[in-house]
């Protein structure tokens, strides 16, 4: 039968632990708290049956309290005791061995010491230490340009560190380590890049007790210091579009109720995860147990997991764009990934003008592709969206653009990049396309690197014609005179009264200030904003070892595309840095001495890769087919 006295020896136990753990930080205290705790249980046990029946003294030195047996008597009668919680269930669940090592453990163990933090400080100032129990907040993969690691806290307020390292750890591990070296990265944080003797003394610490929500800070970016790589929680507003911000990754400006405004204010994310909700301006949504990262001046609140964002909401989806495949096929753009499952009755939910009928559709990401009756060719006609279509979010296509118009098909131009100057002469760039299929330029833009600089204009075009793209048009330096496109003949503007025109092509003019010569992309998009062909270009003087962000994100969409590979065939790795410049055709960069060169292509074939160009800059051939070329 469970006693008043076996109460008392749980409240003992319970008192004994409880008060060693709180005045000793060290682990190697735990037994010999065990040892005693177990001594003085025994000896309280054998005395239950002395005629005495002595209770040790409980006064206020021991519990704060006094609590004579009689107390225990009046309080809690036996045979409550005996009713809630038996002798048995007592033996069982709860044992004194359990009372004096498990809680000891859980209220002990677990737990960063606070004194990491000061040990911490002494890193980022030292750039060498030794830190000693401090807690892992979160474990980082590396990511492009991104190397991998952890970051370390033990206070709330910081501060942090983060560890560059392939060391295995997880969150919630209570460790200690020996920086060996550190640098303030060009990131603009001191981080660990070497550490020693790492050892995990516990695990299973709830690092969201070292959160702080950050949403109503309004020192975020003028104490950046001050919070960066800390745990946090936050609530964003997205101010502006996603743009690329180092390879994989893609950033936005953002607004919390404590920083409004601010270009340095941003949001970066994994463009899997911007790509996946269609991420815009607009959207709102939370941010949860993350560190907060930075770059130079920028507050970058990134999430690498999408269970980490919550709350997400966005603007109402909008048709983008709508092209005609095929006379029975349309392709419609939006603005976000669309929900499958809500395209549901295609002859209902997407209508047509000029009698054309919808008879299927199919979703991929943020197109549909709707099967239609026969198309009048050439003829404008304009398709509607149900707001029953749904993105993935759940929110219906937005009524008020959910329109868009289109032509009846024709057959589209396919173009070829054939041969390109980049001259840091005059910035007078030009870039030569080769006709391989005759038909319309409609809707077809010219890409450089992650945007288009040039739209073709509405017109047909012939197998083997040659077109010219001149860029900065508005520069008189060029020696540009009518500075017009040419849409009636290849001589409509001839070269007698326009120098830089070629009169056996048609002369296209940008007003674009020309093509970036350290690293590039250049690509072209068919009418249906699909990649038709694309050359990566660089880097830097032709020797570089690092490519820009824009050009590597732009890579992996060419060679998703089909449009690019190693030389040989497949891709061994991702395009970034090295990669990217040992894969990337050289002669970009052309100087005052060779400004009359270009790089060109070697033949009528297309590997997509490297090999199709010439290795360094030769003789210009810009209005005629290149050395090795033949018409089609």
């Amino acid at each position: 039968m469970f006693t008043k006295r076996s109460l008392l020896l749980v409240v003992i136990a319970l008192a004994v632990a409880c008060g060693d753990d709180e005045n000793t930080k060290s682990n190697g205290n735990t037994n010999n708290t065990n040892n005693t705790n177990n001594t003085n249980n025994t000896n309280n046990t054998n005395n239950t049956n002395n005629t005495n029946n002595v209770i040790p003294d409980m006064g206020m030195d021991d519990m704060g309290m006094d609590m004579a047996e009689s107390d225990m008597g009046t309080d809690m009668a036996e045979a409550d005791m005996g009713m809630d919680m038996t002798e048995a269930d007592m033996g069982m669940d709860m044992t004194e061995t359990d009372m004096g090592s498990d809680m000891e453990m859980d209220m002990g163990t677990v737990m960063p010491d606070p004194a990491a933090a000061v040990q911490i400080a002494d890193v980022r100032a030292n750039l060498t230490g030794t830190i000693t129990n401090a807690a892992v907040t979160y474990v980082k993969a590396t990511l492009g340009n991104d190397a991998g690691g952890f970051f370390v806290q033990a206070t709330n307020d910081g501060p942090a560190l983060f560890v560059e390292t392939a060391d295995t750890v997880a969150v919630g591990d209570i460790v200690s380590f020996d920086v060996t070296t550190a640098e303030i990265g060009s990131e603009g944080f001191v981080k660990a890049t070497a550490i020693a003797n790492l050892m995990v003394s516990a695990s299973g610490y709830d690092v969201t007790q070292l959160t702080q929500n950050v949403t109503a800070a309004g020192d975020l970016l003028t104490a950046l210091g001050d919070y960066e790589l800390e745990l946090i929680d936050v609530s964003v507003s997205v101010t502006a579009g996603f743009n690329g911000a180092g390879a994989l990754h893609a950033s936005a400006t953002v607004d919390t109720t404590g920083v409004t405004g601010a270009n340095d204010l941003r949001v970066r994310l994994p463009t899997t995860i911007v790509d996946a909700w269609g991420l815009e301006s607009g959207c709102t949504f939370d941010v949860n147990d993350t560190p907060l990262w930075r770059f130079g001046s920028q507050a970058q609140i990134s999430a690498y997991d999408v269970a980490e964002i919550t709350g997400l909401a966005c603007p109402a989806p909008r048709l983008s764009n709508a092209a005609a495949a095929d006379e029975t096929t349309v392709v419609l753009t939006f603005s976000r990934p669309v929900d499958p499952a809500s395209v549901t009755d295609a002859a209902t939910q997407f209508t047509f003008t000029n009698g054309l009928v919808a008879t299927g559709a199919t979703v991929s990401g943020n197109t549909i592709t709707v099967t239609t009756s026969t198309q009048p060719g050439g003829s404008t006609i304009t398709v509607t969206v149900a707001d029953t279509v749904k993105d993935v979010l759940g929110e219906g296509v937005s009524t008020t653009e959910n329109t868009s118009d289109f032509v009846g098909f024709e057959t589209l131009a396919v173009l070829r990049i054939n041969e390109i100057n980049a001259s840091v002469q005059t910035g007078c760039d030009i870039v030569e396309l080769r006709v391989i299929e005759g038909g319309t330029l409609r809707d077809m833009k010219f890409w450089e690197r992650t945007a288009s600089v040039y739209s073709f204009p509405d017109m047909q075009v012939a197998k083997n014609d040659l077109i010219v793209l001149h860029f900065n048009a508005n520069n008189n330096a060029c020696g540009y005179v009518d500075n017009i496109t040419e849409t009636t003949a290849k001589d409509q503007y001839p070269q007698a009264t326009n120098p830089k025109n070629y009169d056996s092509a048609w002369d296209f003019y940008t007003v674009d200030t020309g093509l970036t010569n350290t690293d590039n992309v250049l690509t072209v998009y068919d009418g249906l904003q699909m990649i038709q062909d694309a050359v990566i270009m660089g880097c830097g003087s032709n020797n570089g070892t690092t490519a820009a962000a824009a050009s590597e994100s732009q890579a992996a969409d060419v060679i998703a595309a089909g449009q690019w590979q190693d030389v040989g065939g497949g891709i061994l790795a991702p395009y970034i840095d090295q990669v990217y410049c040992d894969n990337a055709v050289l002669g970009l960069n052309t100087t005052a001495t060779d400004a009359s060169d270009s790089s060109q292509r070697l033949n009528d074939a297309d590997l997509n890769d490297k090999s199709d160009w010439t290795t360094a800059p030769v003789s210009q051939t810009f209005g005629a087919l290149n050395v090795g070329q033949n018409p089609l």
